[in-house]
């Protein structure tokens, strides 16, 4: 190869501009839809790569089976810690508790995500320290660490360090400013501080260091190997079984176990943390990626790349047909199978170069809104190394897709082509350009319906019935329980605002993340029953406008305002207790906590979980911390909202107000559902148009294939009718077959994703028909143009060309 080469290469891609044009949109298309997924599938599986050898740092993660059907949790019991350290393993372990908080500095306040950590926190993670000394921030009980963007929100580009910030109404010193972890870490916060910090009330960290039963937090180790983390977790393990916790399990508990550890602990490395299948179940699993999902994206990424390729190869393919005579003329003149082959390769290369550059800036111009579409940043991705590799690899795709072309080069006979004598593409050649242009539309059908099947069941769980009207709902979580003196003075300010219809409280917010509290609860002559505990006020029923199935529900003027003696059951927790008809569990007594409570009613099934989930036995108790608020308003919404700020600053002055509506909760849980379909409804969107190019392709071809049958039709008088048949006889076919090929994996695929789900939408033919009549008007559209030039074709021209 020689300079010449490069010019002649790019003097003929000048020379073409609508063909080169078009080559070069198709591959930036391809290429920008693969280089957004290829950054995808690099930065999860690149979780935690910045942590000092992942591959020797563990975690433990935990699956309490002393609670029915509760999941695995990437949290533990604190306890191990102590457990730990009394053992002779020499491994020490370091958790990691989330102290959600509000900085206030200077009248400004500010949410920030706080860990309370251990000093060893820093070196385990490979902390980055811009400022000040960790260690201290690590053990001062009033110090703390903030990361450099929390510090910029705050002062800016002035110091933090050394400045004090008030948490919880308590102050605490910058004594380290740390880099902000990256996107792509399974641990992320916004400031450190020590276990023994002020901000974590001593009680209730006693409570969390002390309690086997107990999910305080993350615990992470090191350790030199699997064998020796596996080792520490069995360690624990019998530890747990030897620990007042299964020795104050019931009996009918201890029955329910059998075989099975009262809580099973396992260890497994940082580096597999974010694509842990096991977590993707936990009340916390949006913080982890669903393997099988990020690869089907990155072979979605292949596949769209694929198509993109065999676009290209088509046309130049095409374009090859028509070079015959400049290759006839090369080969005259003495040109050889390697210069021929090197010409169309360097073509083809410089060519996907090009379009590689334009995919690389159209993947960093879209970054942004396909980063809106993930929920995830993918900051510190596509780096120079990244555009490096990638140039690299779309230059070598480019030289691979010129070798068919190249192929197609040599096979020409320079007497023929100049003597007026064309040659034509061998049957096999045609049969493969025909297989590439099913697998594009079979793609594009499938992913079609498969984006379309995912948002229809993700809309149709959103819209289910909840149990009660979440309409004119708005909730709040209070630092305080509302039957603290703070809580309660907040609430009966909030009852006197205009616009408020209702105010209660409750322990868990519905909809919401929902973490099991679960006891056993028993009845006279009857098996004991697991039963998921929701305290709540005596008005909560009324303020969730949630009438009883049968009985009443509470009722603070019969049974006063607080009460343990009443208790509402949900049906499944009737039946649970052994109650043939929920309405037989009225006015029967139950034990809960050691405490006699009369069932009073049997409430509808208010969905605490999601439609992935059954609903579970719930008992309604006036009973535990309640820390959610739950307002029925009238009027405007955000009138209502600023009146609500008014009053909790007031009451609250150290801390921000969460405030959301109740319908939001259940748009939120199926939110990674929406926008996964939305990923693979632009994946078709690509497909489809790539397939509809290389429709337009074929069918240019086709017409060129068949212009002497054409005109032979049409001297002996076929009309325009039977020759648009002709020339889309071809096409429908191909429609027919992709068809016959992407649906049955579509439905498969489908029917895989809704038996995650208890109440299905009913996908019926209409959408696999609704796909296919969208994909059959785009191959009318991208067909039309030669259908008409084929009706039009003259008949002396083609005679005259030889065609």
């Amino acid at each position: 190869m020689t300079f010449d080469d490069f010019r002649i290469s790019a003097r003929a891609l000048l020379k073409e501009k609508f063909f080169s044009g078009i080559a070069i949109v198709g591959l930036s298309v391809g290429f920008t839809a693969f280089l957004l997924l290829a950054a995808l599938v690099h930065h999860s599986f690149g979780y935690d790569s910045f942590v000092p050898a992942p591959n020797e740092t563990f975690y433990l993660k935990t699956k309490r089976n002393f609670l029915p059907a509760a999941p695995w949790s990437e949290y533990a019991p604190l306890r191990f810690k102590e457990a730990a350290a009394q053992s002779k393993s020499g491994i020490d372990l370091v958790s990691v508790t989330e102290l959600p908080s509000t900085i206030k500095y200077d009248g400004h306040m500010t949410s920030a995500a706080l860990l309370a950590t251990d000093a060893q926190f820093s070196s385990l993670f490979g902390l980055k320290v811009l400022e000040g000394d960790i260690q201290t921030a690590l053990t001062a009980p009033d110090a703390l660490a903030i990361t450099d963007k929390l510090a910029g929100a705050l002062f800016g580009r002035a110091s933090a360090l050394g400045r004090n910030v008030l948490i919880t109404g308590k102050s605490l010193r910058i004594a380290a400013v740390i880099a902000h972890p990256p996107s792509n870490s399974t641990v992320s916060y916004d400031g450190l501080v020590g276990t023994a910090t002020v901000i974590w009330e001593a009680a209730e960290r006693q409570q969390y260091m002390s309690n086997w039963g107990r999910l305080g937090g993350r615990l992470y180790f090191k350790a030199r190997s699997i064998g020796d983390a596996n080792a520490l977790a069995s360690l624990l393990q019998q530890e747990v079984e030897r620990s007042p916790l299964k020795a104050g399990l019931s009996p009918q508990a201890i029955a329910t176990l059998g075989d099975k550890a009262v809580i099973d602990i396992r260890a497994n490395s940082l580096s597999a943390a974010f694509l842990d299948e096991d977590l993707a179940a936990d009340a916390n699993g949006g913080r982890h990626g669903n393997r099988k999902t990020i690869v089907a994206l990155g072979l979605i990424g292949v596949a769209i790349l694929f198509l993109a390729v065999s676009n290209y190869v088509n046309l130049t393919t095409v374009r090859t047909l028509q070079r015959q005579r400049e290759i006839g003329i090369r080969k005259a003149i003495g040109a050889s199978a390697w210069d021929l082959v090197g010409l169309f390769v360097l073509e083809s290369a410089l060519v996907a170069t090009v379009a590689t550059i334009f995919g690389i800036l159209l993947a960093a111009a879209l970054a942004g809104p396909f980063e809106s579409m993930l929920n995830r940043s993918l900051d510190g991705v596509i780096t120079i190394g990244f555009v490096c590799v990638a140039l690299l690899f779309g230059a070598m795709v480019g030289a691979v897709a010129g070798l068919y072309p190249a192929w197609i080069a040599l096979r020409v006979r320079p007497a023929r082509v100049l003597a007026g004598r064309r040659a034509r593409e061998t049957g096999g050649a045609l049969w493969s350009r025909r297989i590439l242009t099913v697998v594009q539309f079979s793609t594009a059908i499938g992913l079609g319906a498969v984006s379309v099947g995912i948002a229809v069941q993700a809309k149709y769980a959103m819209s289910a019935n909840p149990g009660f009207d979440a309409n004119g709902l708005l909730v709040l979580d209070l630092p305080v329980s509302a039957g603290a003196p703070p809580g309660q003075l907040f609430i009966d300010a909030l009852a006197q605002t205009p616009g408020i219809l209702g105010v209660t409280a409750s322990s868990h917010a519905i909809g919401r993340d929902f973490a099991h509290f679960v006891t056993d609860a028993n009845r006279p002559g009857g098996s004991p029953a697991a039963l998921d505990i929701i305290g709540v006020n005596m008005n909560f029923f009324d303020v969730h406008a949630v009438k009883p199935e049968f009985g009443r529900m509470f009722d603070p003027l019969v049974d006063g305002q607080e009460s343990k003696e009443v208790a509402v059951l949900n049906k499944a927790a009737a039946i649970g207790l052994g109650y043939v008809n929920p309405e037989e569990a009225v006015g029967q007594v139950i034990q809960v906590f050691g405490v006699s409570r009369r069932i009073v009613g049997i409430a509808p099934d208010i969905r605490y979980q999601t439609n992935r989930e059954h609903i579970s036995p719930t008992v309604f108790l006036n009973f535990l911390t309640r820390k959610v608020v739950t307002i029925r308003y009238s009027g405007e919404k955000q009138q209502i909202a600023s009146a609500l700020e008014q009053v909790f600053r007031r009451n609250f002055p150290d801390q921000l107000m969460n405030l959301n509506s109740a319908r939001d909760f259940f748009v939120a849980t199926y939110d990674e559902d929406i926008r996964l379909s939305k990923l693979i409804a632009a994946a078709a969107v690509v497909a489809m148009s790539l397939g509809m190019s290389g429709l337009y392709v074929l069918s240019a071809f086709n017409v060129r294939r068949l212009g002497m049958q054409i005109v032979i039709r049409k001297l002996y008088g076929a009309g325009n009718l039977a020759i648009a048949r002709l020339v889309s006889a071809e096409l429908l076919a191909m429609l027919a077959v992709s068809g016959c090929i992407a649906l049955p994996f579509a439905y498969l695929i489908l029917d895989s994703h809704q038996s995650e789900f208890i109440e299905k939408a009913p996908l019926g033919f209409g959408l696999y028909v609704g796909v296919i009549i969208a994909a059959f008007l785009m191959a009318i559209l991208s067909a039309l143009r030669h259908c008409w030039s084929a009706v039009r074709l003259p008949p002396l021209l083609v005679l005259r060309n030889g065609l």
